[in-house]
């Protein structure tokens, strides 16, 4: 659209030219300190469930796994067109990640096939975006700073509600994109989907959720500073209030680009010996 191409350029340089690190939240600036603690015990855990994209035009059972070994867990992510691996520490800096993409309308809608980072040395991530076996782009950001990936959100989530639930500051990098944006991360309890926020769930996924109405844990998540004036959709990632927070419901990005994933199944397994 053409207000949609004529913004968005300006918004991003001065989110790019917004100095690191500011905010203006009055939440807890995050730290990496907050992630690290007593690690769940080793062991496989597989979700299934729908998600659906771009506004419902894009459509797809999916199936999360996570492995949880003494030095890090693998996530693994698999739906129609789409496939994931993702490797990170104990502490959940990423060491690994690779996203890659088959589906021709999702390869002609954002512009690539891969998407990888890959830990260096001095903590530092190279990011990178692949087309027919070659780079379209790259780049290096530092893990100096705590930051949250978005390809492994949920995983991060999930272990700040396990060893510290309360609302944090900090930053989220976009691997679509490779940027930094500072983000809110507002904590709070629910006791129904339908509770937490304006958006209406499209029916396939009100139907997979009329089920949830015990307590549910909640982070809400909005661009801070002065991306935040231009940006004001919100996303939400929701956990089931068991001892391990299970991921449950992700949604947002408003009307026009609404996406959402609904998980259904779960199941638990002993780790591979």
């Amino acid at each position: 659209m053409p207000e949609r191409t004529s913004l968005l350029p300006l918004v991003l340089a001065i989110a790019l030219a917004w100095p690191a690190g500011v905010h203006a939240s009055s939440f807890r600036e995050l730290s990496w300190e907050d992630f690290r603690g007593p690690t769940p015990k080793p062991g496989r855990t597989v979700l299934t469930g729908f998600y659906s994209v771009q506004s419902g035009k894009m459509k797809s059972a999916i199936r999360l796994e996570y492995l949880v070994e003494t030095g890090g867990v693998t996530f693994l992510m698999a739906a129609d067109g789409v496939r994931g691996r993702y490797r990170v520490k104990a502490d959940l800096t990423p060491v690994d990640l690779q996203t890659d993409i088959s589906s021709p309308e999702s390869i002609a809608f954002i512009g690539y096939d891969a998407r990888k980072a890959l830990l260096k040395e001095g903590m530092r991530l190279e990011w990178s975006l692949w087309k027919g076996g070659a780079v379209t782009k790259r780049s290096e950001v530092s893990l100096a700073r705590p930051m949250v990936n978005s390809d492994t959100l949920g995983l991060c989530l999930q272990r700040l509600l396990l060893l510290r639930p309360e609302s944090r500051s900090g930053e989220l990098f976009l691997m679509s994109m490779g940027m930094r944006l500072g983000v809110d991360f507002r904590y709070f309890t629910a006791s129904k989907l339908g509770e937490i926020s304006k958006y209406r769930l499209p029916p396939e996924a009100a139907s997979r959720t009329s089920a949830l109405t015990k307590t549910l844990h909640v982070y809400e998540m909005s661009a801070s500073g002065l991306i935040g004036f231009f940006a004001s959709d919100k996303y939400y990632q929701v956990f089931r209030d068991d001892a391990e927070k299970t991921p449950v419901a992700y949604w947002g990005g408003g009307e026009k680009a609404f996406e959402f994933m609904i998980i259904d199944s779960i199941e638990r397994k002993p780790a591979v010996p």
